[in-house]
């Protein structure tokens, strides 16, 4: 038992578990299959981005502009979709979403800027542009393809197409992260970004492409919230950031980079996921959802700090 909670996600799966141990007494409702198909549902699409935020956590940097990436591009699909059709649309959709990821990275390797304060400042123009676009009022999409729909909504096998979406996408990114030799550079210049550099690793090379990546995601999720909800919102994802860096750290990763877990993001999410499901069941205001996730973060980051102090005294 020592041994397997050495690895986060194993803690992570014992916690959940005893979440639904405690809870299915105190509310019977929280341990049925729809409270579960819905809490997965809910955090599916912010476990999308969820990947990108892991990453760019790996390499030691930061993204504070996804909530604004998904919004835009639903926005801007939306938009597309009722002057033209919808593959103009889709291509518009993660286009926009990909090219501010690009600008994110253009911002941090050419011009040198911090990580928070491009992605700070890339967050504000995306929430400007969307709010502008849209006046403010979100973009019915109830014409849309029955096709988008169906992914949105659809179940194989008693199963939301978003669920297995999501975890299909998790999965090869975990994978790809422990095996590929691209993002295991990703890890180096987050353990130590000189000794990478002077290794042979284009270090600005690898960061860009992981900020094109997450936009590339914010895109997919973009297109994935307007799927689900048949309609383009200008204040969908706020609160995406917090909640996603909470979670990628409770996974495993840590803020001066190096390491990371995208099963471990996953599984933090979906733990605050019936963390919120228990409140409404519970008949907890939903107010003290933000409040209590925020604390959550504090902890999280906490241990994340106490961790790494008890390495440096270890070595």
């Amino acid at each position: 038992m020592k041994h397997v909670l050495q690895y986060r996600e194993a803690t992570l799966v014992l916690l959940i578990g005893a979440m639904f141990l405690v809870l299915s007494f105190v509310s019977p409702m929280f341990a049925t299959m729809n409270n579960v198909q819905t809490t997965m549902l809910s955090v599916s699409i912010t476990g999308i981005v969820g990947i990108g935020v892991t990453i760019a956590l790996v390499i030691g940097g930061l993204d504070l502009s996804v909530g604004g990436l998904v919004a835009i591009s639903a926005a801007v699909l939306g938009k597309v979709f009722l002057a033209t059709n919808i593959w103009y649309a889709l291509m518009a959709g993660v286009g926009v979403a990909l090219f501010f990821g690009c600008l994110n990275g253009l911002l941090i390797t050419r011009f040198r800027l911090g990580a928070f304060i491009a992605t700070l400042a890339i967050m504000g123009i995306s929430r400007g542009v969307t709010l502008v676009a849209t006046k403010g009022t979100p973009i019915s999409m109830r014409e849309m393809p029955v096709w988008l729909r169906e992914i949105g909504s659809g179940k194989v096998m008693g199963v939301s197409y978003l669920i297995i979406i999501f975890f299909v996408l998790t999965i090869t990114t975990h994978i790809f992260l422990k095996k590929s030799k691209v993002l295991r550079k990703a890890v180096y210049i987050g353990s130590n970004e000189v000794a990478a550099h002077f290794s042979g690793i284009n270090v600005n090379r690898i960061k860009f492409g992981v900020y094109a990546f997450i936009g590339l995601l914010c895109g997919v999720a973009g297109v994935l919230s307007v799927a689900r909800f048949s309609s383009a919102s200008p204040n969908f994802g706020l609160g995406m950031e917090v909640q996603l860096i909470a979670a990628a750290v409770i996974g495993g990763a840590t803020l001066n980079g190096g390491q990371g877990s995208i099963i471990g993001t996953s599984l933090a999410l979906i733990f605050l996921g019936f963390v919120s499901s228990a409140i409404v069941l519970l008949g907890v205001s939903v107010y003290w959802q933000a409040l209590i996730s925020n604390v959550i973060l504090l902890l999280a980051v906490l241990l994340d700090a106490f961790v790494l102090r008890r390495g440096d005294r270890k070595h």
